[in-house]
């Protein structure tokens, strides 16, 4: 909160508490003149009474001029309407600021009472309102060096609600990567297990796990900071079935020392693309699959299926382990709340709580239907891309060599280039809605590994497609491809 509107809400509430005590006063103040005024009639009609009984009107006139300040003007007659006693000008009369009444004396006369006076008195109408006004002023003036003080209240309060606040976004960030760090670490220390054993495959399964660690760690750095704080999130197109496939990969690897523990994967037949953070697509998955594997113990099955319902991608994650009661469903995602029964792998439910967070802010739905003893099926929809051709890749370098994709993939976040890199010609078509024929340039490398296609063969592909610029990323000279006139000869440098 700025300095200003800290004085903005100081200086409303000290005017709405002044506004309250001028009400209260002119309240307090107006019921006292009406009290007054009928303690005035009440004398002075004693007063009358007293006096037409001793045939002695001194009295009233010593009453009146004692009892009739703050009055201006008033006048006693007697029961023959003949003037007693004046005070003012002894003309009362009623306008729109002062106020005339007449008020008749009765005494008790034998059996029957009868008028033996009449009092006729004008007073302000406003009277009651000016001094409430001015007692108001004395407290504001009074009351004044206050403002300060409660300007330095609110400051020091809302610094402890700051403070507060970031103590709470910190704790959480900090309890969903330690959360998220986890599954990573489980690959990498399941591969490392056995080093003597360690193939390529291995080692590529090790740099995404690696990979997917230091995400996590930029993605709370970036949210942490002033830029992030302004993003919600980095959103691009991701494939649905290649991420699927690295996902269900990675958790094969983390529960593979569970050999009765088998994950199947069904991908869709046609590949679509989802608009989304990949980090927070990958924490929302891997939480929900970590989830069915707890449910499992020692032995069983996780079903994934992918599948179109309208204009959703529908993800199905399907496991035959304990399962849960139906009193709890409606519970699920909500922070801290875990249902689990084994207690050596107690949950803290931030898994499901991220799942249904990152499903609201893509206006997707979940839905979790469980048995005891049975299982649990958990159906999460996600709205696809329809028109995907405005984040097409302007690159695409497909390399067999680990450091040399690592070397164009930095280079291009560092410029901020969209580049697809793959290891091999086999995922190419994941990304084909994503790859313009016109746009994109595409460098491939000539020697892409035992029993594989080779790079000039494939180039050939993708020419009778129409394909348009394609490039042999290659450390052979430019003549061995001068059969290819459409063909752009292209060196292992990276050309951005």
């Amino acid at each position: 909160m700025k300095n200003k509107n800290i004085w903005t809400t100081t200086l409303t509430r000290f005017a709405l508490f002044q506004i309250t005590l001028l009400v209260i006063l002119i309240a307090v103040i107006n019921a006292a003149s009406i009290y007054n005024k009928n303690s005035l009639i009440e004398t002075l009609g004693d007063s009358v009474r007293n006096s037409y009984l001793i045939g002695d009107f001194r009295s009233v006139v010593k009453t009146l001029s004692s009892n009739s300040h703050g009055y201006e003007n008033i006048r006693i007659l007697d029961k023959f309407k003949e003037t007693i006693s004046i005070l003012g000008d002894g003309n009362p009369t009623s306008n729109y600021f002062s106020i005339r009444k007449s008020y008749s004396i009765n005494a008790q006369m034998g059996i029957n009472e009868s008028r033996v006076g009449t009092i006729v008195f004008q007073y302000s109408r406003f009277e009651f309102f000016k001094n409430a006004l001015f007692i108001w002023m004395v407290f504001v003036f009074v009351s004044s060096p206050f403002l300060v003080f409660e300007k330095r209240r609110l400051k020091k309060d809302y610094l402890k609600e700051i403070d507060l606040k970031e103590y709470e976004v910190k704790k959480r960030i900090t309890e969903q990567v330690s959360h998220d760090i986890r599954s990573p670490l489980a690959v990498l220390q399941v591969i490392l297990s056995d080093k003597s054993k360690l193939q390529k495959d291995d080692l590529l399964t090790m740099e995404k796990a690696v990979q997917r660690i230091e995400n996590i760690a930029n993605d709370f750095l970036f949210k942490s900071s002033k830029e992030g704080e302004k993003s919600i999130t980095n959103y691009r197109v991701e494939s649905v079935n290649f991420f699927m496939k690295n996902l269900v990969n990675e958790k094969r690897i983390q529960y593979s020392n569970y050999r009765n523990v088998k994950i199947s994967f069904e991908e869709l037949v046609e590949d679509y693309f989802v608009n989304i953070d990949s980090i927070e697509l990958y924490r929302m998955f891997s939480n929900v699959i970590n989830n069915s594997f707890e449910a499992l113990g020692d032995f069983g099955e996780i079903k994934i299926d992918l599948s179109i319902k309208g204009k959703m991608i529908s993800i199905t994650v399907e496991d035959n382990g304990k399962g849960m009661p139906s009193n709890v469903i409606n519970s699920l995602g909500v922070r801290g709340f875990t249902f689990n029964k084994d207690h050596a792998k107690s949950g803290t439910g931030l898994g499901l709580h991220h799942a249904f967070n990152t499903l609201k802010a893509l206006n997707g739905t979940i839905d979790i239907k469980s048995r005891e003893n049975v299982g649990t099926v958990l159906e999460i929809q996600i709205p696809f891309v329809e028109n995907i051709s405005h984040d097409i890749y302007k690159y695409v370098y497909i390399e067999d060599d680990e450091i040399l994709r690592m070397v164009w993939s930095n280079s291009a976040d560092k410029k901020g280039i969209k580049i697809l890199v793959l290891e091999s010609t086999d995922k190419f078509d994941d990304f084909i809605k994503l790859i313009d024929r016109e746009v994109t340039n595409i460098y491939i490398d000539h020697d892409l590994g035992k029993n594989t296609i080779s790079g000039e063969d494939f180039a050939i592909k993708l020419h009778k497609k129409g394909f348009k610029n394609i490039f042999m990323s290659s450390g052979y000279s430019a003549e061995r491809f001068a059969h290819l006139p459409w063909l752009q000869y292209g060196t292992k440098r990276c050309p951005f």
